[in-house]
């Protein structure tokens, strides 16, 4: 065998060795880049995940300053039971209201038939 037949099996060897490589490069590279959209999609998620969780923490701290249900619920009965004797107290006031404005349209038509008797009698001790 010759030299440059020798060189040439080692060329085509190197050659092989360089397709097999550039093969193997290739390859990682299509992995890396499904690896790199997985990851994405993955931070997406997280980030999702994240932005909720911050969402339930503010939720959560606005509800831990409201009353709870039960004391809510007393406060409720307490200001209901309030309203039931405001509108007992009225509707009594307003039936006190009422008797007095009879008792006054009583006094005044009195008033008013007291007036016509004393004008009578005037009329009549004017005559005699």
């Amino acid at each position: 065998m010759s030299k440059s037949h020798q060189a040439q099996l080692a060329n085509k060897r190197e050659i092989e060795n360089y397709e097999k490589l550039e093969s193997e490069i290739e390859k990682n590279i299509a992995e890396m880049q499904e690896t790199i959209l997985k990851k994405k999609e993955e931070l997406k998620k997280a980030k999702k995940i994240r932005e909720q969780k911050q969402k339930y923490d503010a939720l959560a701290r606005i509800i831990t300053q409201l009353p709870d249900r039960k004391e809510t619920e007393e406060k409720l009965k307490v200001l209901n039971d309030e309203i039931k004797a405001l509108d007992e107290s009225k509707r009594q006031l307003e039936s006190k209201i009422e008797t007095r404005h009879k008792e006054l349209q009583v006094i005044l038509s009195s008033a008013a038939t007291l007036k016509e008797h004393i004008k009578e009698e005037e009329s009549l001790s004017e005559m005699d």
